[in-house]
């Protein structure tokens, strides 16, 4: 098979301007996905933050209850305890804000971006099938035009096919077909092609060199087949002699006096 040159390649090429739109859905999706993961990202930070608050405030209390129990000379120390622990509390709650707030933020942004995703992805869907439509017209021109010469083989195969044997399932089960109207349809008996066969309904003086020949050998064969055996008259079915009707007498003549 000869490989394609850069206009025999030409019909088959994708062009620019769909490679660009799926260029265009890839940057999408990959916005999705970094969407995702700034979501994911935030959300486990603001797990985190969750459970600092838990401890702090834990901490907090105790220190607190520690500051109710203690002795005058470790008032100061426990209140500088718990002022810090009441800034990093502060400072944690402030994150977790900004980490919630961040997420319904991003959260409110994926709608958008999954519809402009799949909108694209149905209007590259349409084109492409466009172009695939355009491209298979230039394929089966060239699969009806490769199938030519194995058309004129077929037809001398189906020539030869007269004689019966083997040969005449060959001829029916070889199919070509076209990829344009080709479908694969289902029935009760299962699977089926339907399309046009490029290798029949070819006719070549080769072939009907070989057909007469040979269709009149096997009409030969069928006639012999089919012969009727002799049947003696003494066994052939007795049927009634034909009913001969009489003849009507003539008219007679008119007599004038």
């Amino acid at each position: 098979m000869k490989s394609l040159s850069t206009t025999d390649a030409a019909p088959y090429t994708v062009s620019p301007e769909l490679q660009t739109a799926a260029d265009a859905i890839e940057a999408a999706r990959a916005q999705c996905k970094k969407l995702a993961e700034q979501v994911d990202t935030t959300a486990a930070h603001a797990l985190t933050l969750e459970a600092d608050l838990k401890s702090l405030t834990a901490e907090r209390a105790a220190e607190e209850g520690a500051l109710a129990l203690c002795e005058p000379g470790d008032v100061k120390r426990h209140e500088k305890t718990i002022d810090r622990l009441t800034a990093e509390l502060e400072l944690k709650e402030r994150d977790l804000r900004r980490a919630r707030t961040k997420i319904v933020a991003l959260e409110s942004m994926a709608p958008d971006l999954d519809s402009a995703v799949k909108a694209a992805g149905v209007e590259l869907q349409a084109a492409l099938a466009i172009w695939a439509q355009q491209a298979t017209r230039t394929l089966a021109d060239e699969i009806a035009e490769a199938a030519k010469p194995l058309a004129a083989v077929m037809a001398r195969a189906q020539a030869l096919a007269l004689a019966g044997g083997n040969l005449a399932d060959f001829v029916t089960a070889a199919y070509c077909p076209s990829p344009e109207g080709f479908r694969r349809v289902w029935s009760s008996a299962g699977w089926a092609n339907q399309g046009e066969n490029l290798l029949t309904g070819v006719q070549t003086p080769e072939a009907d060199a070989i057909a007469e020949p040979v269709r009149a050998i096997a009409a030969s064969i069928s006639a012999a087949r089919y012969h009727s055996n002799f049947v003696p008259l003494a066994r052939r079915p007795k049927f009634p002699a034909p009913r001969v009707e009489a003849a009507a007498p003539a008219p007679m003549a008119e007599v004038t006096s």
